[in-house]
């Protein structure tokens, strides 16, 4: 029993990531449909180093401490 529940898991996983993958996809034609230019070369580091002090503002104390961990480890 505990198998086939396990097996079921892994299928559904399977056909819940395709499902959103093709969800994703119409989404983001339908915006190009729109009018939409999505720019795909990007500087990513200067994005990243953009977007750290607002991202910073939504987290709570507890998040806060763990993205700084995660940042200090070397």
């Amino acid at each position: 029993m505990r198998q086939a529940v396990l097996e079921a898991a892994a299928e559904a996983q399977v056909i819940g990531d395709e499902l959103f993958q093709a969800d994703t996809e119409a989404c983001k034609q339908q915006l190009i449909d729109k009018g939409m230019e999505i720019v795909t070369d990007v500087n990513k580091e200067e994005f990243i180093n953009a977007m750290v002090p607002a991202v910073k503002n939504f987290l709570n104390d507890e998040q806060r401490d763990l993205y700084e961990r995660i940042m200090n480890v070397e």
